[in-house]
C-alpha cells in the first residue's frame, strides 16, 4: 500500500486455516483498494500501534472484492505474541457495508429534514406521529413537541368528507403514495390549501412501517 506521501507498505493477511485460494482472494481485496483517504487510515492506524501509541489497530476502511464490488469493513488487530516483540499481526476483518448503508442513510434524512422548505411528518404504522421538521412547524404553527404521539387528524379543517380519506388511504395501501391538494387547519384555527404527498414506507418483507408526508402551503 502507498499513502500520500508516497510511503509504501505490504500487508500481508494471516488466516488461521489451509485455505490458500481464501488467503490469496483477501490479500487481494486489501491490495486493491483504491481510496488513498481509506489506505491513509490503515497505514496511520499502523504506526501508532507501531509507536506504542495505540494497544490495538482498529480503524474502518473501503474494500474492493474480486468481483469489483466495494464493502466497508472494520479491522482490529494486534501482534500476534506481545511477550517477544513479535513482527507478526493478527486480526479480523468484519463486514459492516449493511451498518455504514444504514448510517449514510439516516444522515441524509436528517440533512433533508433540516433543510427542506416542505413540511415533513412522518409517522409510525398505526399513524402516531414520531418526527416533523422544522418548516412543518412554520407551516402549521405546531412545535414538534405538540404533536409527537399524535395522529395527523389535528391538522383536519372539516372541509373532507370520510369518503375522501377513504380514497386516500385506500391508494397509500394499494399503489404505495397518494398526492393531491387538501384543506388543513393550522394551530390558530386557520384553514388553508396545501399540495400533499405522502408515502408509505415497506420493509423487505412489503410489511408498511412508515409514512412520510411532504407539503408545501398553496399560496392564493
Amino acid at each position: 500500500l502507498g499513502n500520500k506521501n508516497g510511503q509504501k507498505r505490504d500487508v500481508q493477511v494471516a488466516f488461521n486455516t489451509h485455505d490458500v485460494n481464501a488467503r490469496h482472494e483477501v490479500e487481494q481485496m486489501v491490495n486493491k483498494s483504491d481510496s488513498p483517504d481509506d489506505i491513509d487510515i490503515l497505514i496511520d492506524e499502523l504506526d501508532r500501534y507501531i509507536d506504542g501509541s495505540s494497544r490495538l489497530i482498529e480503524c474502518d476502511i473501503r474494500l474492493i472484492k474480486k468481483d469489483g464490488s466495494q464493502i466497508y469493513v472494520r479491522i482490529k488487530a494486534k501482534a500476534l505474541d506481545t511477550l517477544n516483540d513479535s513482527d507478526e499481526i493478527i486480526g479480523t476483518a468484519t463486514d459492516i457495508s449493511d451498518h455504514h448503508n444504514f448510517v449514510v442513510q439516516s444522515a441524509i434524512a436528517e440533512a433533508i429534514m433540516l433543510s427542506s422548505i416542505n413540511g415533513i411528518l412522518i409517522c409510525d404504522a398505526t399513524g402516531n406521529i414520531l418526527d416533523v421538521n422544522e418548516s412543518f412547524t412554520k407551516i402549521t404553527g405546531y412545535s414538534k413537541e405538540e404533536v409527537i404521539g399524535k395522529k395527523p387528524q389535528i391538522l383536519h379543517s372539516g372541509k373532507h368528507d370520510n369518503v375522501f380519506y377513504a380514497k386516500m388511504w385506500s391508494d397509500i395501501k394499494h399503489f404505495g403514495s397518494w398526492s393531491g391538494k387538501i384543506y388543513n387547519k393550522n394551530r390558530s384555527g386557520e384553514i388553508y390549501q396545501e399540495h400533499l404527498v405522502i408515502t408509505a414506507i415497506k420493509d423487505e418483507h412489503e410489511i408498511i412501517q412508515r409514512y412520510v408526508a411532504l407539503f408545501y402551503k398553496i399560496m392564493e
